[in-house]
């Protein structure tokens, strides 16, 4: 009976135009890597950390959202995990303030120009914190750190304004990279991978992200990065 209606979900999200990827043990990798700490960059309503639990993680969360409305969701959605938490701010190139705009799916605001003008709701000031105030604010020097991003085209915002003593502090990386761009000025995935492969992180694993059926063409996926020698008190092995 289960098999039957699983097959019958797919092909009714078939013919929506979702195409629904196979189980892929992407996250556990996390939880056996020994995370301490998962930095939610980008969490939007919490989709991501609510994943992150339901694959057996059971370290401390640290969610950031920018945008308010969402914000307020995801704290709510936090409220009932000790060790998850719910912070109003983004994550861009230094402390301060920027416009992000905030599509009409929640999911694809960016700091970024969308290249699609009818898919943006509205803008919105917001507060942002650099990779270094994030990463020192949230995390001790005991802890083997994970950093999550989902900024939207902005990673190598984040990436680039990082100092070279943050980005030794965090043993991976899950980069939500895009195959077709979707924002103006968005990086290619190649130069994102170039840049971690530089600081020596290596692509470890993917999963699909968005897929179109009818192209029959990857939109977008998402890479699993570690270090080839894991992070141990604060600093490469």
């Amino acid at each position: 009976m289960k098999r039957h209606l699983i097959r019958a979900v797919k092909r009714w999200g078939r013919s929506a135009g979702i195409e629904f990827a196979r189980y892929h043990p992407f996250l556990e990798l996390i939880t056996a890597r020994g995370a301490t700490v998962v930095l939610d960059i980008g969490a939007n309503v919490g989709q991501y950390a609510r994943e992150l639990r339901a694959s057996g993680y059971r370290g401390r969360i640290v969610s950031f959202e920018p945008v308010a409305a969402c914000y307020q969701q995801l704290s709510a959605a936090a409220a009932s995990d000790p060790d998850w938490q719910a912070v109003h701010v983004g994550v861009g190139e230094a402390n301060g303030e920027s416009v992000i705009e905030v599509g009409r799916d929640t999911r694809m605001s960016s700091l970024l120009r969308s290249a699609a003008a009818d898919s943006v709701e509205r803008r919105e000031t917001i507060r942002l914190v650099d990779l270094h105030t994030a990463v020192a604010g949230h995390a001790t020097g005991k802890d083997r750190v994970f950093c999550k991003l989902d900024t939207q085209g902005y990673e190598m915002g984040i990436l680039g304004a990082a100092d070279e003593e943050t980005l030794g502090r965090i043993d991976g990386f899950q980069i939500e990279l895009a195959v077709t761009p979707t924002y103006l000025e968005q990086p290619t995935f190649e130069s994102v991978v170039s840049f971690l492969r530089e600081r020596g992180f290596v692509l470890w694993t993917t999963r699909r992200g968005l897929y179109d059926p009818h192209l029959k063409r990857e939109l977008e996926f998402d890479a699993l990065f570690f270090r080839e020698s894991p992070v141990s008190d604060g600093k490469p092995r």
